[in-house]
């Protein structure tokens, strides 16, 4: 806040709302691309595309906004980000293993047989 006046000196700081309705539409699509309800998912190459869909947003994001606001932004986004893909996972039937990404045994198989 400004010297205890009730405005706020973030004045750039862009919903998370805004952004999740950016990246929303594009990783329900990559959720239907790679998986199946009676498989599941191709987990590693569907959070490796949801990576690069919010690097990319990010980035025009940011254009919009200072320094002192990105920071505020980051620090929202971190704490809910799991929340939201977790209910963006949901929604669409499957288990978020995205975010926090979940490394089990299959994960361990999937990395030893893509680096042979």
């Amino acid at each position: 806040m400004a010297d205890g006046a009730g405005y706020t000196t973030l004045t750039r700081v862009i919903p998370i709302d805004f952004f999740v309705g950016m990246i929303k539409d594009a990783i329900k699509k990559l959720i239907h691309t790679y998986g199946h309800k009676d498989c599941g998912l191709r987990h590693k190459e569907l959070c490796d595309e949801i990576k690069k869909i919010i690097f990319d947003n990010k980035k025009i994001v940011f254009q919009h906004m200072d320094p002192p606001s990105k920071k505020e932004w980051s620090t929202k986004w971190d704490k809910q980000r799991n929340g939201i893909f977790n209910k963006l996972f949901q929604d669409e039937g499957f288990v978020n293993m995205c975010y926090p990404f979940k490394m089990g045994s299959s994960y361990v198989y999937h990395r030893f047989r893509d680096r042979h």
